[in-house]
């Protein structure tokens, strides 16, 4: 019986091929990367997913529809300041600036609208936000969020109408400041430093310090939700005492009182005034009066003068013969004779005899 040699070689040559079929799949099968589960997962029958708050990345891009002043860059608090870029961008800002006021407004608008921590404290101040140690909310996916935008426009409409200028801080106010990226106040009023602010004022008289040297905002008093902790403010090289100030050289003194009962002022004797304090006394003069002058010596030294003694009878004075003068003379001076009377004549004895006729009878 003949038999065919071709089929005696195919068959070997098939199950090589399904032989090779099978180790590609087995190798890919091993260089497959299945998921991981975790034992929590393997009892939840759930496979794992990415955990979005463990992202490392505290800012991740905005997305492409933000508006780019609305993009959001990372607060710097050097020093415990606010706003530690304050400083540098707010003088390459006014810095030949043909209307200050509105340089101001500007700057402050823009580092508002690039961080939402800076837009929570500031906007709080007028109202504009309700808490600003929350900040949060403002921000969502590297931008300011919706409800950060509406804040920023709602303070931009206050800055619209207040006014602004440079000030010196209020030396006596509480300074605050960043802490670990949490606002914080001074426990202790006082202003040390450059004290140079924008000062902005509403229409309503509220007046918010925003200080150059860091952007901290400057409290008349501790606000109850901010908690204290450590600000810029240099230490102080003396503390004065409490019922003195430092004035502008740095020395302790008194102030002035605006009391004018507390200085010194004549009294109703010499010893108290009507104020406080003594006056020096004034002192007793005990040398009786003289009861007779001396007498005065009346006598002309030197001669030519009138010697007045009691000796010479009132009329009977010689008068005073200047040296060398020549002596009076004697020839007795005429008397002029007296002025005739009316009409003199020796027939006329003063009378007229003529009859003067009546023109009228």
């Amino acid at each position: 019986m003949a038999v065919s040699t071709s089929s005696r070689f195919k068959t070997p040559a098939l199950g090589l091929s399904i032989a090779t079929v099978v180790i590609l799949f087995l190798a890919f099968l091993v260089s497959f990367e299945f998921p991981t589960f975790d034992a929590a997962d393997r009892n939840a029958g759930i496979s794992a997913t990415p955990d979005p708050s463990k992202s490392t990345s505290p800012t991740p891009s905005p997305t492409s529809d933000c508006p780019p002043e609305f993009v959001q860059e990372a607060g710097v608090n050097e020093n415990s300041k606010i706003d530690s870029d304050f400083e540098s961008g707010y003088a390459a800002t006014v810095t030949g600036a043909a209307n200050l006021d509105e340089a101001q407004k500007a700057f402050v608008l823009e580092r508002s609208a690039s961080n939402a921590q800076r837009l929570a404290i500031w906007a709080a101040q007028f109202g504009a936000h309700d808490d600003q140690t929350e900040w949060q909310s403002l921000v969502a996916d590297g931008c300011l969020s919706q409800e950060g935008q509406a804040v920023y426009n709602k303070l931009a409409g206050i800055f619209s109408v207040s006014t602004f200028e440079e000030a010196p801080a209020p030396e006596d106010g509480y300074n605050s400041g960043i802490n670990d990226g949490q606002l914080v106040i001074s426990p202790e009023p006082g202003i040390g430093g450059d004290r140079k602010a924008i000062k902005i004022t509403t229409p309503d008289g509220k007046v918010v310090y925003i200080m150059v040297r860091c952007g901290n905002v400057v409290y008349d008093t501790p606000p109850p939700s901010v908690p204290p902790g450590t600000t810029d403010n240099p230490p102080p090289s003396e503390v004065c005492p409490p019922d003195q100030v430092r004035n502008v050289n740095g020395v302790c003194v008194t102030p002035k009182s605006s009391n004018p009962d507390d200085y010194m002022k004549p009294g109703d004797d010499n010893t108290t005034d009507s104020g406080t304090g003594t006056k020096p006394r004034v002192p007793t003069v005990t040398t009786p009066p003289e009861s007779s002058p001396p007498p005065v010596n009346t006598s002309v030294v030197g001669g030519g003068g009138v010697v007045d003694t009691p000796t010479n009878t009132p009329g009977t004075e010689t008068g005073v013969t200047a040296p060398d003068a020549a002596p009076a003379p004697t020839t007795p001076t005429p008397v002029p004779s007296p002025e005739p009377s009316v009409n003199p004549g020796s027939d006329n004895d003063g009378e007229n005899s003529e009859e003067i006729a009546n023109p009228f009878g």
